[in-house]
């Protein structure tokens, strides 16, 4: 089967509702998605996720259930030789998206967000004509809701981290939370090395308070403008689930006193919702 770059790419932000248009465009008629929601194939660990590990696990025991179109089945077949093979390149990753047949595809990896030039240039390689999408969250908010579900669901930090300042400040120093914490550097990084129109970004505030607005907006700019749906814009997978608990009013301070010149600059580069923040 032919290798067919995916016709979009979102590649962030990390909690600012990528699972949210996963969701969707897996219950739209015009869209086939792979059934791993983050291919993660250009940051370099799509062979090491856990959810492809239980899906291959799944597939060798049978047991992957009946909501499956043929599209998956041949999807999770392929994943499952890259991950006898323990290898993956360019022309695996395209494989991915070759079992769309007629519809569109892409690839939701929030990760994407923290690839440098040369990153970004290797997308552009093997894509080179995708759309991009880049959804953006306040930079506080983004960052309570990922540390929240370190704190909660991976126990990468400890619960204290949300009430006691001095840990907060050691969390902040590191690397990973230091690469996200810059949505307009992502968006200069992207939109100047893509084409004219080839990079779109959307506020998570407008996908929790307007998502059916969003939702044909983002398929108009993918170019399904008369995609049909089969649940409802506003659909949640985690039907309110809560994580951890919050930041303290202290450790809030603090974060956003970090995080101040970058909410400045959100407002002078996107404007819209960011002038809220």
């Amino acid at each position: 089967m032919a290798e067919t770059p995916p016709d979009f790419i979102l590649m962030g932000q990390q909690k600012a509702a990528t699972r949210w248009l996963y969701d969707q465009l897996r219950n739209a008629d015009r869209f086939w998605l792979p059934p791993v929601k983050e291919i993660t194939y250009f940051v370099g660990d799509l062979l090491q996720k856990t959810q492809l590990r239980k899906l291959v696990e799944k597939a060798q025991a049978g047991s992957l259930g009946e909501d499956l179109s043929q599209a998956d089945m041949l999807c999770i077949q392929h994943l499952c030789e890259l991950q006898r093979a323990r290898r993956i390149d360019d022309a695996g990753y395209l494989k991915i998206f070759s079992f769309k047949g007629d519809k569109i595809s892409g690839d939701i990896t929030p990760r994407y967000e923290m690839l440098d030039d040369d990153g970004v240039r290797h997308v552009l390689r093997v894509a080179p004509n995708a759309k991009f999408i880049y959804f953006v969250r306040h930079p506080v908010e983004r960052l309570e809701s990922a540390i929240r579900m370190w704190v909660g669901i991976k126990s990468s930090f400890p619960a204290e981290c949300l009430t006691d300042v001095h840990l907060m400040k050691e969390i902040m120093q590191r690397r990973v939370v230091v690469k996200r914490a810059s949505p307009t550097r992502t968006w200069k990084r992207w939109s100047a090395a893509a084409a004219p129109g080839r990079v779109s970004y959307w506020f998570f505030d407008d996908i929790r308070d307007q998502p059916e607005r969003v939702r044909r907006e983002i398929v108009e700019c993918i170019g399904a403008p008369d995609t049909k749906f089969s649940i409802d814009a506003g659909y949640d997978r985690k039907g309110g689930r809560r994580s951890a608990g919050r930041f303290s009013p202290d450790v809030r301070e603090y974060v956003r006193s970090v995080l101040q010149p970058e909410i400045d600059e959100c407002r002078a580069v996107f404007g819209g919702r960011a002038q809220e923040w």
